[in-house]
């Protein structure tokens, strides 16, 4: 049975739970615990501060962008659909279970073709250009793809080639750019004591 961390025990008062793990992780090591227990402001106070002058304009920034990420690239996850069956991966009439495995098998070509990419470009690039670089290249990029795609969809649907190329653009960019950014630059923006409850919003 996996017992219950040392820490926690001890905050709920079961020492001898809490000796009991560490003797189980160590193989009887030191068993003997002083863990000082220090309680945190309450999750009211860590809001009330996360939402002070100093840091709402970061959580509207954070949160926001989050939001807008969020918007295009599940409404484009939505449409993989119909980009896997242009490419052959689509669902396969009268067979639930082979179309569950062509369907993965197509979102794993499109995720290793454009979105693992888009993750190592941005991790190779963000000390040298910027997290703010990053971020509004790849907003500006996804921005001007889904406007053209908005204007002439039926024109670009019906070669094949541009589609898949500006679909997977898409997400290389949204990758490299604000799908990383939205989880790196709140960590860096807000202090410790605020940081999860940030992030998490």
């Amino acid at each position: 049975k996996i017992l219950e961390t040392p820490r926690f025990s001890v905050s709920k008062g079961h020492s001898a739970l809490a000796e009991k793990a560490v003797n189980q992780a160590t193989h009887g090591g030191k068993s003997h615990l002083e863990m000082p227990i220090v309680k945190g402001p309450n999750f009211s106070r860590r809001i009330n501060r996360a939402l002070t002058n100093k840091y709402w304009l970061f959580l509207l920034g954070t949160a926001g962008s989050w939001f807008i990420l969020d918007m295009a690239f599940y409404g484009t996850s939505i449409n993989s659909g119909t980009v896997l069956g242009l490419i052959g991966y689509g669902a396969v009439k009268g067979n639930v279970a082979e179309s569950v495995f062509h369907i993965a098998e197509g979102n794993a070509i499109l995720a290793l073709a454009f979105q693992v990419p888009g993750y190592w470009i941005a991790v190779g690039l963000v000390d040298k250009v910027g997290r703010k670089l990053l971020q509004w290249t790849g907003f500006s990029v996804m921005a001007v793809i889904y406007f053209v795609f908005a204007l002439r969809f039926t024109t670009i649907e019906s070669d094949l080639a541009l589609f898949i190329a500006m679909y997977g653009i898409s997400f290389l960019v949204g990758n490299m750019g604000p799908n990383s950014m939205t989880f790196l630059i709140p960590t860096e923006l807000f202090p410790t004591g605020v940081r999860t409850t940030s992030h998490g919003i």
